[in-house]
């Protein structure tokens, strides 16, 4: 599953610990001193930049006096095994994949045509993550009627087309289709649209031929009337209005999209030697810091550019990757 915030975790760990009557009053405050400083390095975290080295001096002061030392490290794989590339914008149309612009035809048409282009000059598999299975429905339904159905008909004959199934037990099915599609040697390869925080996005490998290319669309921000989540955030809300050093529940809702994010795109890269390209599709990718700044390191070191590229740019940079890829075997 998805990885709490530790500051989470050790409040809930350490929380329960000073309430039993085993912990005397010390105890009950040595706790409290972990939970303050565990949130302090939540913070850190979320505002210093990964790097693939040992950072505990810059961190101390941050990290509640040195209770707890920042360190990463960087990826196996060399950059120059990665394309990321994000996309704001499909001829004139922003890709704005908010709920209120998402599902207008112009959004949906030009969703279509930049997985045409990017469908084209990738080879093997595909996986594309979209934020729900409603706007999954939405989108292939769209595709099929617009226009006599020629978006759809134009992915279909780049690369056999699958569908992440709603019911486990055909889970395995599907992936055994696309599977035997993408790695057929005679054939175009296959694409597979999946739901972030779906059955695909967390513990199955898209390794080598299965995943050489991932794409995202869109940022998948959780229900926000969820009555869970909406409990949850008030509470870290009270928490830091008392003075706790809790997350705030703006940054809280933030990391949960941004972990659903970084899941899906690891699906690919799976040991040293395996290579793919990541695409962004929204608009965001390329304006919002915050954004850029919880993409793992090992993934926006690949290049400077990829929060300034056009389709076009994109099309030219998926071309040279790949063939560069392909040399080198």
């Amino acid at each position: 599953g998805t990885l709490r915030p530790f500051g989470h975790v050790a409040s809930e760990l350490f929380g329960s610990l000073g309430n039993t009557t085993m912990s005397a009053g010390n105890d009950r405050q040595d706790n409290h001193d972990l939970i303050d400083a565990a949130g302090a390095a939540d913070r850190f975290f979320q505002t210093t930049p990964s790097t693939p080295s040992c950072v505990a001096n810059d961190a101390a002061p941050v990290l509640h006096q040195g209770r707890f030392t920042a360190f990463s490290c960087s990826h196996v794989v060399s950059p120059s095994n990665v394309l990321l590339q994000a996309i704001g914008k499909v001829n004139s149309t922003v890709l704005d994949f908010r709920h209120k612009q998402r599902s207008t035809p112009a959004v949906c048409r030009a969703l279509g045509m930049a997985l045409l282009r990017i469908c084209r000059n990738i080879p093997n598999g595909v996986v594309v993550f979209l934020p729900s299975y409603k706007y999954e429905s939405e989108l292939i339904e769209f595709w099929k009627r617009e226009q006599g159905g020629v978006i759809w008909k134009d992915l279909r004959s780049i690369k056999r087309v699958f569908q992440e199934p709603k019911s486990s037990s055909d889970v395995e099915k599907v992936l055994r289709g696309f599977g035997d599609a993408a790695l057929d040697g005679c054939g175009n390869g296959a694409l597979l649209f999946s739901v972030v925080g779906g059955k695909l996005s967390e513990g199955i490998n898209f390794a080598n031929e299965l995943g050489r290319g991932v794409v995202i669309v869109g940022l998948p921000y959780a229900d926000i009337t969820d009555p869970i989540l909406q409990e949850k955030m008030k509470l870290l809300d009270e928490q830091r209005d008392g003075g706790g050093n809790a997350l705030s529940s703006q940054a809280y809702y933030h990391n949960l999209c941004m972990r659903a994010v970084n899941q899906s795109v690891g699906r690919a890269i799976r040991h040293a030697n395996d290579h793919a390209a990541i695409v962004l599709l929204d608009q965001r990718y390329q304006t919002d810091s915050r954004v850029a700044k919880q993409l793992p390191q090992w993934l926006t070191s690949s290049g400077n550019q990829w929060r300034d590229s056009t389709m076009n740019e994109t099309v030219e940079r998926l071309r040279s990757f790949f063939t560069r890829m392909k040399m080198r075997k």
